[in-house]
């Protein structure tokens, strides 16, 4: 679990570093590459799953016991991070119970 509370905090200063430089003139050229720059689960994504490669987390087997499944337990460990980590910056509230009243 400490493994995992560690790649999560390495994670989000990566995307809050990767959120605050701007991209350069070419890679921004790019379609829709700045949406991926200016959100948080996107962007989280791909980071998660690449430190998930880099540092061997693997949230299939240290959750729930399952076995490696190559690239796949990576990946999932990226979508879970990422959301998770999102909805502990925004709030639960914030995201789920926001009643709008008209």
């Amino acid at each position: 679990m400490l493994k995992w509370l560690l790649f999560a905090g390495i994670g989000k200063v990566l995307i809050y570093f990767w959120k605050k430089f701007p991209l350069p003139a070419k890679i921004e050229k790019i379609n829709n590459i700045k949406q991926l720059h200016e959100c948080d689960m996107c962007s989280g994504f791909w980071i998660y799953t690449t430190l998930a490669f880099l540092m061997s987390v693997n949230l299939l087997e240290l959750w729930f016991g399952f076995g490696y499944i190559v690239m796949l337990s990576e990946i999932i460990t990226g979508c879970v991070t990422s959301y998770v980590v999102h909805l502990l910056s925004v709030g639960f509230s914030e995201q789920h119970l926001n009643v709008t009243v008209i």
